[in-house]
């Protein structure tokens, strides 16, 4: 079952840019989210930050795969 996770996201498409809920691998280093026709791809940066009172884990840009048709 997939597991979501609050993050934030640097780096990537802007608008996906910011604090959010997104899914999570079983790992939880990585995270694989759809974005229009391809996999925006983001790994954990190994810090955490505070946002709006709660800390969460930082999660950078690394490349982006298309979906297979």
């Amino acid at each position: 079952m997939p597991h979501t996770t609050e993050a934030l996201l640097e780096g990537g498409p802007d608008h996906l840019a910011g604090r959010r809920t997104v899914p999570q691998d079983d790992h939880g280093t990585d995270l694989k989210i759809r974005h229009l026709n391809r996999y925006e791809h983001y790994a954990f940066a190994g810090t955490r930050q505070d946002t709006d009172g709660t800390t969460v884990p930082v999660f950078r840009w690394t490349h982006h795969t298309f979906l297979a048709e």
